[in-house]
């Protein structure tokens, strides 16, 4: 069994980061709430939170249903639901569905969902997962409670990983974990699945040697060149030049590696540029605007640099 499923959280308690999202979670269900829809980066926890929230529901696996929006993309899908959900569960005190990737489903589709929604008996709850939430209709969203899930900060995601290594009996150097957290890009899936390629090698050397030889994708290389530029102090020229080569798909997880890019330099000592680096970049927002929350950044490294 690979390490991302079998060390996959079964409580709330157990969760590593996501606080808030929990305690948001926690509060809308005690009030009533049975419809939400949780977004956030692909491998960030959106899934195993809904089986989490099934299971404090009282959900069994017989009453909880995970259906693959992006394979199910039709109207038909919905109407099988809406018969279905009109029995309830006969070992469980809910039911519960999954839709994964929901903004996969047709427009029809998500228009047919939203009668089920509003007819929801009080034994049925409906959780929503999605990448990109702005692709599902209107009305859709504002039947749902809103949750976002974010990665993983640098942090979160190397205690996650010592948390892994220490279940598992294995002991692995300090700064190969902090290197795997820095390529995760705040994705506890990846994460673990990058650890799962190395943690059996013989030695921390072996492990050194697997990560600079076989996980730094194009993707990676674009955005650490982007880290390097902002760390050596540059123009915007230089900014805007190196940002134009990134794939600014995953804006979020530039901003991730850029900031444990400058903790890693912090942690060696005092780096204006690296300060500068971490003052900008916290406060930029990607989950509200996307690729210029880091334009937003970039023009905040600057004036934190210069002034």
């Amino acid at each position: 069994m690979e390490l991302y499923n079998k060390y996959r959280p079964q409580t709330f308690s157990e969760v590593v980061g996501n606080e808030d999202a929990i305690k948001s979670i926690q509060a809308e269900l005690t009030h009533g709430t049975h419809t939400f829809l949780l977004s956030g980066n692909a491998g960030c926890g959106k899934t195993t939170l809904a089986y989490i929230m099934a299971r404090e529901l009282g959900a069994d696996d017989l009453s909880t249903h995970i259906i693959n929006s992006s394979s199910n993309t039709g109207v038909d899908t919905v109407r099988q639901i809406e018969k279905d959900i009109q029995y309830q569960p006969m070992t469980a005190k809910c039911t519960v569905y999954i839709l994964d990737e929901i903004h996969q489903s047709s427009v029809s589709s998500q228009n047919c969902l939203l009668k089920v929604l509003e007819d929801c008996p009080e034994y049925a709850y409906f959780f929503l997962c999605t990448t990109d939430p702005q692709k599902l209709i209107k009305a859709l969203q504002t039947r749902c409670s809103m949750v976002t899930v974010k990665p993983l900060t640098h942090d979160q995601m190397t205690l996650l990983l010592r948390k892994v290594c220490h279940k598992e009996g294995i002991k692995v150097a300090i700064d190969i974990l902090e290197q795997i957290a820095d390529l995760s890009e705040g994705s506890g899936r990846k994460g673990l699945k990058l650890l799962a390629s190395v943690l059996y090698l013989e030695s921390d050397d072996a492990r050194r040697q697997y990560l600079a030889t076989n996980t730094v994708s194009e993707e990676n290389k674009d955005a650490i060149e982007l880290a390097r530029v902002l760390a050596k102090g540059a123009s915007w020229n230089d900014i805007a030049s190196a940002m134009k080569a990134c794939d600014l798909s995953n804006p979020e997880g530039i901003r991730q590696l850029i900031l444990s890019y400058a903790n890693t330099i912090l942690m060696k000592g005092m780096n204006n540029n690296a300060i500068a680096m971490l003052m900008g970049f916290c406060e930029a927002d990607t989950y509200k605007n996307g690729k210029f929350g880091l334009t937003y950044g970039a023009l905040n490294y600057l004036n934190y640099l210069n002034g």
